[in-house]
């Protein structure tokens, strides 16, 4: 490893040890545009414009050890990513993202979590798009069944997921 290359690595291990994992984040304004261009997309042409820098967002954060600000933010620009992906038509690599989102929501908050019910239902939305038809309705008929169990029959966050169900 080059010296310049160490040099980089140890500022900004110091920087993650002494300020907080965001820090570093926050100290790279690159990454911190990426971010929040990512994070803002809504339109295809702005997810068009967002997805190179939410893949070198991505890479960043993939760096850090797991923390829970970090974890946070790398969940949001991971889902943020797969939706953008969604929008565009790009199935498969979206179904990658979300997949990685429903891991880091399982491994955050456990198997049963409102956060994992929904990454089960995008996970679902995105293999419907593709026409993986009965892999997409068991994925929502569990995250259904898990809102159910969570949250209760009549909440709105249920009755949202009906209408993915086929009939």
């Amino acid at each position: 490893m080059r010296t310049g290359a160490i040099l980089k690595q140890l500022s900004r291990a110091w920087l993650l040890a002494v300020l907080g994992p965001l820090s570093v984040v926050q100290a790279q304004p690159d990454l911190k545009q990426d971010i929040e261009q990512c994070l803002n997309a809504q339109t295809p042409k702005q997810c068009e414009a967002a997805l190179p820098g939410c893949e070198r967002v991505l890479a960043g954060l993939s760096q850090f050890p797991s923390d829970p600000k970090i974890d946070a933010v790398h969940r949001r620009a991971l889902n943020h990513t797969a939706w953008c992906e969604n929008q565009l038509g790009r199935y498969a690599p979206a179904e990658g993202h979300y997949r990685a989102v429903l891991g880091l929501d399982q491994r955050l908050h456990g198997p049963e979590h409102p956060d994992v019910a929904t990454s089960l239902n995008n996970l679902a939305l995105v293999l419907s798009s593709q026409g993986k038809y009965e892999a997409a309705e068991s994925l929502y008929r569990q995250a259904l069944q898990m809102m159910q169990k969570l949250l209760g029959a009549e909440h709105p966050s249920v009755a949202t997921s009906l209408p993915s169900l086929p009939t």
